[in-house]
C-alpha cells in the first residue's frame, strides 16, 4: 500500500497532476492507516492469546479434578498448585498490563509516524524549494 502510493507520487515528479502537499497528505493517511492496522493486529493477537490461555487452564483444571485418586498418590499436591498458580499469575499479569502496553505501542507507533512524516515533509519541501530556485 505504501509502495503503491510512492509509485504514484514518483510518476508525477514535476507535480503536474497534483500538488506536493496532496502527495504528502496521502502518504500521511497511508502511514496512519498502517499504524492503526498494526495496532488492531497486535491487540487481537494479545486477546486471542489470553483466550487460549484461559481455555488451556480450564481444560487442565478439569483434567485434574476428574483424575483418579492414584494420580494424587504419585503427584505431590505442591507441584499441582505450583503449575496452576504460575499459569494464572502469568495470565493475570499479562491481562492487567495489556491496556498500558497496547496504549504505549499505539503511542510509539503514532509518534514514529509523525517523526517520519516531519522528516519527509522537511526534506521534500527543501528539495522542492531548491529546484524552483534553480529554474
Amino acid at each position: 500500500m505504501n509502495t503503491a502510493w510512492v509509485a504514484i507520487w514518483t510518476s508525477d515528479n514535476q507535480y503536474k497532476n497534483y500538488s506536493l502537499f496532496f502527495y504528502l497528505g496521502g502518504l500521511a493517511v497511508v502511514a496512519f492507516l498502517l499504524s492503526v492496522v498494526s495496532f488492531i493486529r497486535t491487540a487481537s493477537m494479545a486477546l486471542t492469546n489470553i483466550n487460549a490461555s484461559s481455555k488451556m487452564h480450564t481444560g487442565a483444571l478439569r483434567s485434574v479434578l476428574h483424575a483418579p485418586t492414584s494420580f494424587y498418590d504419585v503427584t505431590p499436591i505442591g507441584r499441582i498448585i505450583s503449575r496452576f498458580s504460575k499459569g494464572k499469575y502469568t495470565q493475570f499479569e499479562f491481562f492487567y498490563c495489556l491496556p498500558s502496553f497496547v496504549f504505549l505501542f499505539f503511542l510509539f507507533s503514532l509518534l514514529f509516524v509523525i517523526l517520519l512524516m516531519t522528516i519527509l515533509i522537511l526534506q521534500t519541501c527543501t528539495e522542492h524549494m531548491l529546484s524552483k530556485n534553480n529554474l
